[in-house]
């Protein structure tokens, strides 16, 4: 009896985890695209600004398909 409920709160303990890592991938991202067109506008010319954007946006899609292929809770 002692180790489900053990095991029900290690459960919820992982998804909490997963949540936050994805909400902090989010916001990476979210900010890497910021920091990245900043960046372009301010040194034109420079791929620098193209590279950090193209990052944050991959990782924000790689984010997006992984919250959509969770199971609905």
């Amino acid at each position: 009896m002692m180790q489900q409920g053990l095991q029900g709160s290690a459960s919820c303990a992982g998804q909490e985890r997963s949540g936050s890592l994805a909400l902090n991938l989010r916001v990476i991202s979210l900010v890497l695209i910021v920091v990245g067109v900043v960046i372009e506008f301010a040194t034109s010319g420079s791929q620098i600004g193209n590279l950090i954007a193209g990052v944050g946006i991959a990782g924000y899609v790689y984010d997006f398909f992984k919250r959509r292929q969770r199971p609905p809770l």
